[in-house]
């Protein structure tokens, strides 16, 4: 008798497709999903089920979150994962022919009975088929087992607990009705059945064969899959799209990082160049400071140093010398004194400790870019500062006045910083303080507004860093807020009263014939358009009265 060729199964392929995603452990009874994904039936109950907002209980998958109702027999009303169990199956196939599990022969097994679960040799076999008790155990020949075993590597394989295919060519049988293979399809629950459950529990539902059934949805699937197959065409053009838009958003994210890197480097180059700058720049003008007064000071210590040995000499004289000698040195000594006394002396230091830093102000370009902060070493000079503008002498009542302050060092230079404090102080006569406002140009001018309440004098205070500027303070004369026209501007009484007698006009112009107000070549008439209030020939003018 001709032996089947028993291919290995490979325990690696078949176990990743066997391998419960919950409990990490071989599928026990495993069960599909709607989203198909799979698990173990236990799995489900034990850590699936939930309540719906309705109080209904439900499915949630734990790989994609989908939710479905769950069977009105729960969850093992859920369909079975036939190709997990056909795995399963496969994967029981011993590697070698197998033996006669019944005989003590050691005869070659020719089938396997799928209720006993054994295998049995061809004598057994026979003797299988003719016991009443094992007669309608369908027995499965090798030949059908080796060609199932060579299935995973002959078909493709879906990923694990995603699919659900039809069993291959091993037959399946019942689980109500032992030995029962499932031969017909009710319509009424869709599930296979056996011929047992068709005349008990589907008993008036609708039969079909499952070999017609099984047509009629491979007919539908393959339908479904020629209409898939666009969708897959595009589905492969945008992943195509999207990875090449990743592979480019990668690309131009590191294009974009190198240009980052290269021009903050090149401003931190910058920033540290213009550091090094400014402290040779402050190194400058501590050693320019230091030299001048070491020069100030050994001066001023030889001239102390003269002064004291002459006062020294001449205090000798006049206290042990006789009138002779006195005399002797009065003369050089008198002269020197004279000399050193009348000689200029500078007694201020030369420099001070005014080294200020400003990091806001614009200190030019450097490498191509805008550098910010600047040294003064000099200084704001009130007594060289020069203040300008109407607002310093006079003004109007409530009404703002303004003037300009223009700051200069003590070598007579334009001040560039805007950053040296400018203070105005207005006052009127009794003391009243007047709100001022000193607005920064930013260019080393300053503009300084003020509104006085009060008509009449008041004073003005200009300083810089503290000190007062030259003439400082100002006496600002304060005119009374100006007064509006009461009047008619006119050409003349008589026209713009229509000829009435006792009108009278401020020009003080007479008209006779009884007339009050003024008339054209009339005395008293200023020969042009003037105002009846005051007689102002000005239109826009205040009113003098």
């Amino acid at each position: 008798m001709a032996t089947a060729s028993y291919p290995t199964p490979h325990e690696d392929s078949l176990s990743k497709h066997l391998q419960c995603s919950l409990c990490l452990q071989d599928y026990h009874d495993a069960r599909i999903l709607p989203c198909f994904h799979t698990f173990c039936a236990r799995c489900l109950e034990t850590s699936c089920l939930q309540q719906t907002d309705a109080g209904k209980p439900s499915l949630y998958c734990p790989v994609c979150m989908d939710e479905s109702d769950l069977p009105q027999k729960g969850v093992q009303g859920l369909p079975k994962n036939m190709y997990v169990q056909n795995l399963q199956d496969l994967q029981s196939i011993p590697a070698a022919p197998p033996k006669c599990d019944l005989c003590t022969d050691n005869e070659l097994a020719v089938g396997r009975c799928e209720v006993c679960s054994c295998y049995l040799c061809e004598f057994c076999n026979q003797a299988h088929l003719r016991q009443r008790k094992t007669a309608d155990h369908p027995i499965i020949p090798l030949e059908i087992i080796a060609s199932a075993a060579a299935l995973p590597d002959s078909l493709p394989r879906p990923p694990p607990s995603t699919t659900h295919y039809p069993s291959n060519q091993q037959p399946q049988f019942c689980e109500v009705h032992s030995g029962k293979e499932l031969r017909l399809f009710c319509e009424s629950c869709e599930m296979p059945v056996c011929q047992e459950c068709s005349m008990e529990e589907h008993e008036n539902h609708a039969i079909l064969p499952l070999e017609d059934v099984n047509m009629q949805y491979s007919e539908i699937i393959q339908n479904l899959l020629t209409q898939t197959k666009p969708l897959v065409s595009a589905l492969k053009e945008s992943t195509k799209s999207i990875e090449f838009q990743l592979s480019s958003i990668q690309e131009r994210a590191s294009v974009i990082a190198e240009d980052i890197c290269d021009s903050v480097d090149a401003r931190m180059r910058t920033l540290q160049e213009h550091k090094c700058s400014l402290l040779n720049q402050l190194e400058a003008i501590k050693q320019h400071k230091e030299n001048t007064l070491d020069l100030q000071l050994e001066n001023l210590k030889k001239v102390q140093e003269e002064v004291e040995v002459n006062c020294s000499l001449a205090s000798k004289a006049l206290k042990d010398g006789n009138a002779a000698t006195v005399f002797g040195v009065k003369v050089p000594i008198v002269a020197r004194l004279q000399e050193l006394i009348g000689a200029k002396h500078d007694f201020h230091p030369q420099e001070d400790d005014y080294i200020h830093f400003y990091p806001s102000v614009p200190a030019g370009q450097c490498r191509g870019f805008d550098v910010f902060g600047v040294l003064d070493s000099t200084g704001p000079s009130a007594a060289h500062s020069v203040v300008e503008g109407d607002g310093l002498f006079e003004a109007r009542q409530r009404k703002m006045a303004v003037f300009l302050v223009c700051v200069y060092d003590r070598y007579g230079q334009r001040r560039l910083s805007g950053e040296d404090k400018v203070e105005a102080r207005v006052h009127s006569r009794n003391g009243t303080a007047v709100n001022t406002a000193v607005n920064n140009n930013g260019d080393g001018t300053y503009q300084v507004t003020y509104t006085p309440e009060s008509a009449g004098e008041h004073r003005l205070s200009v300083l810089i860093e503290g000190k007062h500027v030259r003439a400082s303070p100002f006496v600002v004369n304060v005119r009374p807020k100006r007064k509006k026209h009461r009047g008619t501007f006119h050409c003349c009484t008589f026209c713009s009263s229509e000829g009435k007698k006792h009108v009278r006009c401020g020009c003080g112009g007479m008209m006779p014939g009884g007339y009050s107000g003024c008339g054209h070549g009339h005395p008293g008439h200023p020969g042009c358009w003037h105002w009846s209030c005051c007689g102002s020939t000005v239109e826009k003018s205040e009113c003098l009265l």
